[in-house]
């Protein structure tokens, strides 16, 4: 019932953020520029605030069995996607988008506020090493599988943009990648829970009013893709509709139950459900928008999994636990 709730909470900061939208006054260039603050300061703010209130030193080894799970959730999310796209008779280019929206969640606009507002900030630990390996993940291995994809739907070339041909050109901008606001956060919050260094209010404070920003900016610009995308033509697509009920129902809780045996911890399993079964994330869709790739698959699973996420979250969170008996 928490998560129902929460989920409704979630809904109604949408619903706000799409009724400005269509009062033309929020704005595409608007939302856009709330993205970017929402990526680059409210997101590394809850993370570090988050790390910076914990009262207790983490272990060494708890970090790295989150570290552990976060990998495996990924690379079954990953394996399910692929099966999804063979169940669906998908080309190549359809099925790395499938396998993109199976492994990269929504785990920054509403991942972290739902996982703060249902489970609290003792699973906060687990939710910044999973950035940090989505991170790493997406910048090691799914760029390059993206620019793949385009290459296959006549996109960007051997000779193209982002070093598609150029080794060294590649690999500075994965590098540039990696040395994103949100992993830096990641990285400096992991730190934090290791050895809990002594920060003074006055850089502490200002990190925690803006982390508290974040639920509600991060609603407003989904209401704003919400309200300017074509729900007609989605309503219509029998593939992504079985995709992303697949994805949103079936998917997490089979990647739980395969992880469960090795969490002893009911808020750490609630942590791992929550992120998996979260909607598709939208950093595929703008990074195959600039490699050039039809971005509609994206754009399809994106809004319908976002849509129906009220529903499914509370309810593979109900069937989850039901089936572990906790």
């Amino acid at each position: 019932m928490v998560v129902v709730e929460q989920m409704l909470v979630i809904c109604i900061l949408i619903l706000i953020g799409a009724f400005l939208y269509k009062k033309k006054l929020l704005t595409d260039a608007g939302a856009g520029q709330i993205s970017f603050v929402i990526v680059h300061v409210t997101n590394p703010a809850i993370m570090l605030s988050t790390a910076i209130e914990e009262q207790e030193i983490i272990p060494v080894a708890q970090i790295g069995q989150a570290f552990a799970l976060a990998v495996a959730a990924y690379a079954l999310s990953a394996l399910a996607g692929f099966l999804i796209s063979l169940l669906l008779r998908s080309d190549a280019g359809d099925r790395i988008a499938l396998i993109m929206m199976s492994m990269y969640a929504n785990v920054g606009f509403i991942g972290i506020p739902l996982v703060l507002a249902t489970l609290g900030t003792g699973a906060m630990v687990y939710v910044t090493v999973n950035n940090l390996v989505y991170s790493l993940l997406f910048y090691t291995t799914g760029i390059p599988l993206i620019r793949r994809a385009a290459m296959l739907h006549g996109g960007v070339t051997k000779q193209d943009r982002t070093g598609s041909g150029d080794a060294s050109q590649g690999f500075r901008g994965m590098l540039k990648g990696l040395l994103h606001t949100g992993t830096i956060g990641a990285i400096i919050s992991i730190f934090i829970y290791l050895y809990h260094p002594a920060v003074p209010s006055l850089i502490a404070d200002p990190l925690l009013y803006a982390g508290r920003c974040t639920t509600f900016l991060s609603m407003l610009v989904l209401g704003v893709s919400v309200a300017g995308s074509p729900f007609r033509s989605y309503l219509t697509d029998r593939k992504t509709w079985i995709f992303v009920l697949l994805r949103g129902l079936v998917m997490p809780v089979l990647v739980t139950l395969a992880l469960s045996p090795f969490i002893h911890e009911e808020i750490l399993l609630d942590a791992v459900l929550l992120l998996v079964a979260v909607p598709a994330g939208n950093l595929p869709m703008i990074v195959s928008r600039e490699l050039g790739l039809d971005d509609r698959l994206f754009a399809r699973g994106i809004i319908l999994s976002t849509l129906l996420s009220p529903v499914t979250i509370p309810v593979v969170m109900s069937l989850t636990h039901l089936l572990i008996g906790g």
